[in-house]
């Protein structure tokens, strides 16, 4: 979760050359929520402060917590 899309774009590009295929990037808090119950993840980059009054951290808590 970035809410920058340079950023995003950066980590994404390091993640292909790194090998990996399956990207997503989600740009706030309710767009992970969706993403988290669509797909299933190996990794997750999360930005601490989104601006929609969720922060990263609590999305890493919610993932910690539904998919330990």
């Amino acid at each position: 979760m970035e809410d920058e899309l340079l950023i995003a774009e950066v980590l994404s590009d390091i993640l292909r050359a790194e090998g990996f295929k399956f990207i997503k990037t989600a740009s706030s808090y309710s767009e992970a929520l969706q993403m988290l119950a669509n797909y299933t993840f190996d990794l997750a980059f999360l930005d601490v402060f989104v601006g929609e009054g969720k922060t990263g951290i609590d999305l890493g808590q919610l993932i910690r917590e539904k998919f330990q």
